[in-house]
């Protein structure tokens, strides 16, 4: 049996031309081989998939510890017919900084885990930093929750 080369139709022998597309064969020459069709595979790329999540961790944490960071440091202590009270309100905002710097601590961690993979790039790096900056802001946290929960 043999097939066009060009488009895969299967001819029968003694044919010159493909009735198909119309490229001519020659069959009579010999065995035409079926048409190969190449399937592109995209390689895997080991550590990739750490190296987004650090970054979209550390966009977060970052973000959101530095915005309860604030506020906590806005509320910490208020000003009533001048004296200085302390408000509760200011460790409970030091506690959702903690949780947020916690995911600046997650994106450090697989910005690690993407290059011992071999991934190295700059989402991982920025994921590095952002890690590195949500863990300085953490240890504020800490010291905010210390000294809101101290007054």
């Amino acid at each position: 049996m043999a097939f066009c080369t060009k488009c895969g139709f299967n001819l029968t022998e003694g044919t010159n031309f493909c009735p198909n597309c119309g490229k001519n064969t020659n069959i009579s020459a010999g065995y035409n081989a079926p048409p190969q069709y190449v399937q592109v595979v995209r390689p895997k790329i080991p550590g990739r998939g750490f190296g987004i999540a650090s970054m979209v961790l550390g966009i977060i944490g970052l973000f959101y510890s530095f915005i309860f960071m604030i506020m906590s440091f806005s509320v910490l202590v208020i000003v009533v017919d001048g004296e200085f009270m302390p408000t509760g309100m200011g460790a409970f905002l030091a506690v959702y900084t903690a949780m947020f710097s916690a995911l600046s601590i997650l994106a450090w961690t697989f910005s690690v885990l993407s290059s011992k993979r071999g991934y190295v790039n700059g989402i991982s790096k920025s994921g590095l930093v952002m890690g590195i900056i949500g863990v300085c802001a953490f240890a504020l946290s800490v010291i905010l929750f210390i000294a809101a929960s101290s007054m």
